[in-house]
């Protein structure tokens, strides 16, 4: 939902009302033949929200009821960056029901469309890469949305190198059924949705699945790029009628043969002839967003691997003949048969930075990576030394694969190092290899990578397909300081921290908290968002044994009752760590409660050492960093407990 002006003040009968006991109505956002669109306040996490009222003449259509319950229940299945979610539904006294959604201030896709289009294609391509995410959020928990239109996608962000799509209104979503009995909304041969977005299978009536969602962002996607609806009309029935019959007109030649190729794919008529699935279509649009990455060449390699024979030598590039690495090392071919391959299973060690390169087996590679593979390197050399006495025959022995797999180890090792420091060659050389090669040190290479160039959106992307290709990279630290980081982001700040709740386990539980706490960040919309996803139950179960208890902290003290506190302090204070400190010394003001405030709220304190004793704790124990693996993890930095404090 987003606020715009409404013209109708006189239809807002529940501005200045508490509804549900928790929000109150502050602004008439928008309203329709169905119901009212409010903007409102959650009073206990003073968050903005938006209320969606069914019109009290709308209970007696059983049907609409429904619909509006199954909204509710659409958008609480998806938990997506890319979708506007649902949180709470609930009835009013006047019998009227009404939905709590997140309240997105954006610009409709629709709007822009009328005043911009056509887009260049890259703006296009990322629009439409974004909903093709929010779909597959949707399909995969069962969510069929039949109403997706550009009025439906919001967009937040005011540069079109940094929209970030909000996808809306799940009011006539389709649920496939996890149980045996689901009744159906609309009966078959029933058309329901807007006819100029419709599928042809939708426009006659039959049952739908997810291909029907894709074929309307098809139709999205060719008017972003064409600058009109392929079927367009002002007579409804001639629109469903071309949507039946009618192939769309070809787009223009200067949109790129691949592009125009999968917009066509989307807009078969037969729906068993588009793309499978909104991960299919998430995927093409992202291959076609990737552009190969340019910059100047890296300097040539100093050293290279050769493998011949049996054994594997460093030679110097360009050499005719094998070339000692160094004054001491062999001159002739010299076996690696007991060099282990270095594992890739686990992330980069942290002392590989950023920073000046050298030019390394082909890649740029950071200077400091020198104090890890220089090492290496020079226990290569000092095995070949150590291992020359053993006879041809011995070295021959050696099966050809196993020396191959060892050269090929210290190169990816290497190739990682290098696209971590930012190389655009060894970059587009991982992006190249099939995902299912990529060990977690390259999907983290690659991440760490992207995140280095300042461009927010491209770091996002990076940052979310490893940790969801390689899940283990949510104890990196430096990976989780480059999510604290993209936290920043005005445009995708609230997509890191869904990001940090969805991926990173307890320590996203920790940046997340670390945000709602930013004297910056705190006060904008995602330190809004931040302290709405410490109260959910799926954020509440990763938290650290120190976070929970500081979270219990912060609960008690919003109802003040001195006793209590007093015997709930000794329970926390073996768990609290420095970020209680601050919540701590409000225990010790003296005033604040009865006549004009002059009171003391915590005199039963006054008389013990719990407090005392719960503040020098708490100073004891570090808090959380986000500033990567050369800052000192604290306790709540660990990973999660097999069983974590409620």
């Amino acid at each position: 939902m987003t606020e715009r002006e409404s013209k109708a003040p006189a239809l807002a009968p529940l501005v200045g009302t508490v509804i549900g006991d928790r929000y109150r109505i502050e602004a008439l956002i928008g309203e329709g033949g169905m119901g009212a669109v409010y903007r409102a306040e959650q009073i206990d996490l003073r968050k903005k929200v938006a209320i969606k009222v069914l019109h009290r003449d709308m209970l007696l259509n059983a049907e609409v009821v429904a619909r509006f319950e199954r909204e509710a229940v659409a958008g609480g299945r998806i938990t997506h960056p890319h979708v506007a979610s649902a949180f709470d539904f609930g009835k009013l006294e006047n019998g009227s029901y009404y939905l709590a959604l997140e309240f997105v201030e954006g610009r409709s896709l629709g709007k822009l469309m009328r005043e911009q289009s056509p887009f260049t294609e890259r703006r296009a391509l990322r629009i439409a890469w974004q909903i093709a995410d929010a779909l597959a959020a949707a399909h995969a928990a069962g969510v069929i949305h039949r109403d997706l239109k550009p009025e439906n996608v919001m967009l937040l962000g005011r540069d079109p190198e940094d929209e970030f799509v909000k996808v809306l209104d799940f009011g006539i979503a389709k649920l496939r059924s996890t149980g045996d009995t689901e009744q159906p909304l609309t009966q078959l041969g029933t058309v329901f949705g807007t006819p100029e977005y419709m599928s042809p299978e939708q426009a006659r009536g039959v049952e739908v699945d997810g291909r029907s969602d894709l074929y309307t962002l098809g139709l999205i996607l060719y008017e972003m790029l064409g600058g009109e609806s392929p079927f367009g009309h002002a007579d409804v029935v001639v629109i469903l009628a071309r949507q039946l019959s009618m192939q769309p007109p070809p787009l223009p030649q200067q949109i790129s043969a691949k592009t125009r190729e999968l917009v066509t794919k989307l807009l078969k008529k037969d729906r068993d002839e588009r793309a499978s699935s909104a991960v299919e279509v998430r995927d093409a649009l992202k291959a076609l967003l990737a552009e190969a990455p340019r910059g100047p060449a890296a300097a040539g390699p100093v050293v290279d691997i050769r493998v011949d024979s049996g054994s594997v030598e460093l030679v110097r590039k360009g050499e005719e003949e094998a070339g000692p690495v160094s004054g001491d090392a062999p001159t002739r071919a010299a076996p690696l048969l007991d060099v282990a391959p270095p594992s890739l299973a686990e992330p980069l060690p942290s002392t590989v930075r950023r920073g000046s390169r050298i030019a390394l087996f082909g890649y740029a590679v950071p200077k400091r990576a020198v104090i890890v593979f220089g090492g290496l390197l020079a226990l290569v050399v000092v095995l070949s030394l150590v291992l020359w006495s053993v006879s041809a025959k011995q070295r021959k022995a050696a099966p050809d694969a196993e020396l191959l797999a060892k050269a090929r180890a210290v190169e990816l090792t290497l190739l990682a190092a290098a696209a971590e420091g930012g190389d655009p060659n060894a970059l587009a050389k991982i992006q190249a290899m099939p995902e299912a090669e990529r060990t977690p040190a390259l999907w983290r290479a690659l991440a760490r990578g992207a995140c280095g160039d300042g461009n927010s959106e491209r770091c996002l992307f990076a940052l979310r397909d490893a940790l969801r290709a390689a899940p283990m990279l949510g104890e990196d630290l430096d990976i989780v300081a480059d999510v604290r980081r993209l936290a920043k982001s005005e445009t995708h700040g609230m997509a890191a921290i869904e990001l940090s709740a969805t991926a990173l386990g307890a320590r996203g539980a920790d940046l997340i908290y670390d945000v709602s706490t930013d004297k910056v960040l705190g006060r904008t919309q995602t330190g809004e968002r931040a302290r709405g996803l410490l109260q959910e139950e799926r954020v509440k179960q990763v938290m650290s044994t120190e976070l929970a208890a500081t979270q219990r902290l912060h609960t008690a003290l919003k109802s003040p009752r001195c006793a209590e506190l007093k015997k709930l302090l000794p329970e926390l204070t073996p768990k609290l760590d420095r970020r209680a400190v601050s919540l701590l010394s409000r225990l010790n003001e003296r005033r604040g409660c009865g006549f004009l405030g002059l009171g003391d709220c915590y005199s039963c304190l006054r008389s013990g050492g719990e407090l005392k004793s719960a503040l020098e704790a708490a100073k004891s124990r570090p808090e959380p960093e986000f500033s990567g693996a050369v800052a000192e993890a604290s306790p709540s930095a660990a990973p999660a407990p097999s069983s974590s404090a409620k």
